[in-house]
């Protein structure tokens, strides 16, 4: 019988050796034929104790290969009995080579579990042959091993193991690209991730999840970009079932210590590209200058793949703005003597029974959540005015604004009297906050609106300019209606010199926006300048460049060739690492309009 025997080479030096020598010659004499046994691996049975019902003895025969005891491990005492983990009494294995195989490595395995019960064993083992054929899969490839413990939910040990070889793997067929530092790396961000985020995603979820982290942060150091992104579909684990969403990977050089990556405006951004969208819970990650994070539809539906490449292709462009700033709040004490000072200001300018209700703004204070300014009003109190109290009942439902002092300053013709009133105006901060700041004229321009309607019509003392400057501001934005209102506010407030932004001609600059919003939409446009000759009130260009002194030369140059100062507008803006310039020139003569051409492009040229 001895001499029927295979000969075993079993390489351990396990004291179950011997053991597991005799049990796999037994197996392999009671399936006969060693060359069937071999194109039938891998091959995997149960046996029941004769002497305890209630243990069970699983063994698995096989090709040898990394990681297959912990993937059989993992089947047989978590998914064996689903819900239940199964503890083994015996666990063993080990590599061995049979010289009528050839020099190839085989696997053999062995776990003992005992059920407790021998119904406990009949209910696990019903299935088992389904069970089996997934075990079989799961052993021919590593793939299969890993997308079914995805689909079935990994122990957090197992996981962890799956994250690390993957590491190992890359750092060793890569090691220009993943060296010593990344695995490193893949090991701090495994103890970073909490635990409910770790549990929804898939080992191979979180590996893609640090592998681009760390490589978008290799590109930033590479490139004079300020910030890379990496957006890609994933599909998460969520109380029993899966949902679609979107992950978006954020890497950006902080260079004040107050800024910081902002998911919400990064969302805002996003949902200009597709459909409205939601931050999912507890998927926000943050590693130093880096933001994660995870967005779905609100309607729950999948992204299309048209939607997908779209916010790859143009989210990267304008995901600058989701750099924000730490803001403190900020306060000016209020001086009582500069209120009255105020009031006896506005009181001098009232001559006249007709004379309109004076008006003086000051801000005052930002909270967290609001701009509160004080606003001091004048007005001659005729016999059919309201009282100031009624007029805020009436008009302000909103509570805009609180009374905090009313103060008599004379009577006009001994009969009118003068009234200065002292009101604190508290406005939601959320609605003037821009990409990079908060829109103080913006808030101001809301405040006289509110007054006006409650009083009529009136004189905004202190406001002039500013008036003056959010009135061409507004129809700047009726001629360039496809330019995103943030982009039309920052060319505006850029303009050079600062007094055109009440001489611009409206119509030009609408013109001037439009064109640099669609040259900054299109990152592979030629640099320019591209001119625009075609208006009669002079001559546009727009160009890019990495160089902030460009517009000091362009203004050298042009300068000479204008009549008066107001002749020429100059305004910039930044995004995704380029300026883009543009440049106003007001010239109805060719000549001149020639000239101004010329000397651009010899600054371009040089």
């Amino acid at each position: 019988m001895s001499d029927q025997l295979p000969s075993i080479k079993i390489k351990s030096c396990s004291p179950l050796r011997n053991f597991a020598k005799e049990l796999l010659q037994k197996i392999l004499l009671e399936e006969g034929d060693l060359e069937r046994v071999k194109n039938r691996l891998p091959h995997l049975s149960f046996i029941v104790s004769d002497e305890d019902p209630t243990q069970v003895s699983f063994q698995l025969l096989s090709s040898s290969r990394r990681g297959l005891f912990l993937f059989f491990f993992e089947m047989i005492t978590h998914w064996l009995q689903p819900g239940k983990k199964l503890t083994p009494n015996l666990t063993y294995a080990f590599d061995f080579s049979i010289p009528q195989w050839g020099e190839k490595s085989y696997f053999f395995a062995e776990l003992v579990i005992d059920f407790g019960s021998e119904s406990e064993r009949k209910l696990s083992l019903e299935g088992f042959s389904r069970f089996a054929e997934e075990i079989s899969l799961g052993i021919a490839s590593p793939f299969c091993a890993q997308m079914i413990l995805e689909m079935k939910g990994f122990s957090e040990d197992l996981q962890t193991k799956q994250v690390q070889r993957f590491a190992f793997y890359l750092s060793e067929r890569y090691p220009d690209l993943f060296g010593r530092e990344f695995v490193k790396r893949v090991q701090r961000s495994l103890l970073l991730l909490p635990d409910p985020f770790r549990a929804d995603r898939t080992a191979r979820h979180l590996s893609r999840l640090i592998i681009y982290q760390y490589r978008l942060e290799e590109q930033l150091q590479d490139s004079s970009a300020r910030v890379q992104v990496k957006v890609f579909p994933s599909i998460l684990r969520h109380k029993g079932y899966f949902r679609s969403a979107l992950s978006i990977s954020i890497a950006a050089n902080l260079k004040e210590p107050k800024e910081f990556l902002s998911e919400t405006e990064a969302v805002e951004l996003m949902q200009k590209l597709t459909e409205p969208l939601e931050i999912i819970p507890g998927s926000i990650f943050r590693f130093r200058g880096q933001l994660y994070f995870e967005v779905k539809k609100q309607s729950e539906e999948r992204f299309t793949a048209e939607e997908v490449a779209r916010v790859k292709r143009e989210f990267p462009h304008s995901v600058e703005g989701a750099i924000k700033q730490l803001n403190y709040p900020l306060l000016m004490p209020r001086n009582e003597e500069e209120i009255i000072r105020k009031m006896v200001q506005l009181n001098g300018e009232v001559r006249y029974v007709s004379d309109p209700p004076q008006l003086t703004i000051s801000f005052e204070e930002q909270t967290l959540n609001e701009l509160i300014y004080h606003v001091v009003l004048l007005r001659v109190v005729k016999k059919e005015s309201l009282p100031i109290t009624e007029l805020l009942q009436r008009y302000d439902q909103q509570n805009t604004f609180q009374l905090e002092m009313t103060k008599q300053m004379g009577i006009l013709r001994k009969r009118y009297p003068v009234e200065a009133y002292l009101l604190i105006a508290s406005l939601p901060k959320e609605r003037f906050v821009r990409k990079s700041h908060i829109n103080l004229y913006r808030a101001r321009q809301y405040l006289v609106k509110e007054m006006k309607e409650m009083v009529g019509p009136l004189r905004d003392f202190n406001g002039g300019m500013l008036s003056r400057e959010q009135e061409l501001l507004s129809k700047i934005q009726t001629y360039a209606p496809f330019v995103d209102e943030t982009t039309t506010e920052a060319l505006f407030y850029a303009i050079d010199p600062p007094i055109m932004r009440t001489q611009i001609d409206a119509s030009l600059a609408g013109e001037l926006f439009s064109k640099i919003d669609k040259l900054l939409d299109d990152p592979y446009s030629d640099n320019g300048p591209l001119f625009d000759e075609s208006l009669e009130e002079g001559v546009i260009a727009v160009m890019t460049t990495n160089s902030s002194a460009l517009q000091k030369r362009v203004k050298e140059v042009a300068l000479p060739l204008c009549e008066t100062s107001h002749d020429l507008a100059i305004t910039s803006i930044q995004r995704g690492g380029r300026i883009c310039l543009g440049v106003a020139f007001r010239s109805p003569e060719t000549k001149q309009r020639s000239l101004f051409k010329e000397s651009l492009n010899g600054i371009l040229n040089k």
